[in-house]
């Protein structure tokens, strides 16, 4: 091991012991982890995520360890080994369910636990950190005040939530529908001995990826802000029935869904809402049950060395943000844009990769 590299990882054990022990966050430099010089900067703070439950279909928790062999209880930096851009379908429109598919809808929120996105060049580090972090740089983005090298943290609502996802044994090919309530959510696919996953939908309005692509399995996705979808938008989940605490929905909602839910009963042949597994904000879920009798496990696969799979949607670096706060972020895309040589949304995608940090408690 270089003397570098073992600097790094004595700064990355102390950093995470400091955490650990005060509950604050850090920021930890890790040189030499990508090509061409490039130089990444990561955060953690003391929402991380927690992976020690699993939710099954009826709410019960469930231990992850229970379920996946080989499962890592620390505290890790995790960074894939390649990212692979996806296109959304251009019509809006995905392969239906074959028949004797079993389809296995299920939605995360994707709001609490944050996995960190950044995009990188070796003169400035734009960062999409989790929504509400403050700006390390409370200045305009002036080109004459912009730091050589530097973290500047954009507010966002795109900061990607890793939700692992255990799917069960069972005779029928799986097709899976995953989807997020209009938060970004990166989908860890842990199949069980004996599961076939035959397809994975991703359907989004913003920033969302999968990882650990099971063999075989065909992946497609949907922008739904995007011109293709027409005005589909992102599911008003709950909205129909209750907002949850009470108050009445307001109409533009109850439009949006209805709006969503005609075009999901034209993809996959039913309502929006059936068989929903689950509505909230959890680290990990069950597709199905697992049969009291097996005995079989996940085999366990982390991010660290995989690929992710990362649906851009419209806007990578800014969703929800404050109106006085557009130009700022327009300024900061278009800093990246030349700092990497970039043309199109696509290309911007590219330059962003997760770095996944996996805390249990």
């Amino acid at each position: 091991m270089e003397p570098k590299t073992i600097l790094l990882s004595l700064v990355g054990l102390g950093a995470a012991f400091a955490f650990l022990t005060t509950g604050e966050g850090f920021k930890l430099p890790i040189d030499g982890l990508l090509p061409g010089g490039m130089t990444t900067i990561g955060t953690m703070d003391n929402r991380s995520a927690r992976l020690t439950e699993i939710e099954r279909q009826d709410g019960a928790p469930l231990e992850l360890a229970t379920l996946a062999e080989g499962f890592d209880r620390d505290t890790v930096m995790a960074m894939p080994a390649a990212l692979q851009v996806l296109t959304p379908a251009a019509d809006c429109a995905l392969t239906a369910p074959a028949k004797g598919e079993r389809v296995v809808p299920l939605l995360a929120n994707g709001s609490e636990q944050p996995t960190l996105v950044y995009a990188y060049a070796e003169d400035m580090v734009l960062t999409q950190a989790a929504a509400g972090l403050e700006h390390h740089y409370k200045y305009n983005l002036d080109e004459t005040k912009l730091p050589k090298k530097g973290l500047i943290n954009v507010r966002s609502d795109l900061a990607l939530q890793l939700v692992n996802l255990v799917v069960p044994p069972g005779p029928e090919p799986v097709y899976l529908i995953l989807q997020d309530r209009n938060a970004g959510v990166l989908w860890n696919i842990l199949p069980m001995p004996g599961a076939k996953v035959a397809r994975v939908v991703l359907l989004s309005g913003v920033a969302s990826g999968v990882v650990n692509l099971p063999e075989g399995a065909v992946l497609e996705t949907v922008d739904l802000h995007s011109d293709a979808c027409n005005g589909v938008g992102a599911p008003k989940w709950a909205l129909p029935q209750t907002d949850g605490i009470g108050r009445d929905t307001p109409q533009q909602d109850l439009d949006a869904y209805a709006a969503y839910d005609r075009w999901y009963r034209g993809a996959f042949g039913q309502p929006a809402d059936k068989d929903l597994l689950h509505r909230g904000a959890s680290n990990g879920l069950l597709a199905g049950s697992v049969p009291p009798e097996t005995a079989a496990k996940a085999t366990w696969r982390g991010v660290a060395g995989a690929t992710v799979h990362l649906m851009p949607a419209d806007l990578v670096f800014a969703s929800g943000a404050e109106e006085h706060d557009a130009w700022f972020i327009q300024r900061a895309e278009n800093h990246i844009r030349a700092a990497f040589g970039l043309d199109g949304a696509a290309d911007l995608a590219a330059a962003v990769v997760p770095v996944v940090y996996e805390r249990v408690q």
